[in-house]
């Protein structure tokens, strides 16, 4: 009788051992799935408020008719400011921007880089910028644009070697912007008798002027 006593005990022992076991696994699987569903919906909000973002910004663009672009205008005024860095460069350049919910209570925020790309310097079509005293910069094509100048601003070790690896990847082996002593873009005889210096050279209209310039260069 005692040994049947001991052996129902084991096993109500061992149903309740079990069912615990079942319990702490049931708990922290519901546990995991909280988690999940709530990482998923901050996710969600996170992804439309992203785009509500992204869509504010592009408004904003489109409204933008102005044939002169300026730091006054919206596209740089709304969104510039000291709070995040968004280009990634250590130098904070946009602002928080809170989105509420019909309460007044910041729901999340967003923060948008806005930037005038015409202002970049290409390095396909700079080139250099003559320096000899008998000529005046015409400004005429990017390519009078300095690009040793750039180089060296943003801090390359070697600026020189990579001027001159840049513009040898660009023109190849002759050296030249196009096809060698072809008028590639057709317009030497504009060039040739327009009263400029087009090539920077310190000659206005000499004969050739339009053969081999650095604009034929089509990247």
């Amino acid at each position: 009788m005692r040994q049947e006593k001991g052996i129902a005990l084991i096993l109500v022992i061992s149903v309740l051992a079990v069912a615990g076991i079942m319990a702490v696994s049931f708990a922290f699987t519901m546990r995991l799935e909280l988690k999940s569903a709530v990482n998923y919906l901050e996710a969600t909000r996170a992804s439309y408020i992203a785009q509500s973002g992204v869509t504010y910004a592009q408004q904003v663009l489109k409204e933008d008719d102005r044939n002169i672009d300026s730091f006054e205008e919206k596209w740089h005024t709304l969104f510039t400011g000291a709070d995040i860095d968004n280009d990634g460069d250590a130098s904070p350049d946009s602002k928080w921007i809170n989105i509420y919910n019909e309460e007044g209570e910041t729901i999340g925020r967003y923060a948008v880089l806005a930037r005038d790309e015409n202002n970049f310097l290409d390095i396909n079509t700079a080139y250099k910028h003559n320096l000899s005293p008998l000529k005046v910069t015409e400004g005429w094509t990017p390519y009078e644009l300095d690009l040793k100048k750039f180089l060296t601003g943003v801090g390359l070790k070697d600026p020189d070697n990579a001027f001159d690896d840049i513009v040898s990847f660009r023109y190849g082996p002759d050296s030249q912007p196009g096809e060698a002593g072809v008028d590639d873009n057709q317009n030497q005889r504009i060039l040739d008798s327009d009263g400029i210096d087009n090539n920077a050279n310190g000659i206005i209209d000499e004969a050739g002027e339009g053969i081999d310039e650095p604009m034929e260069y089509d990247p």
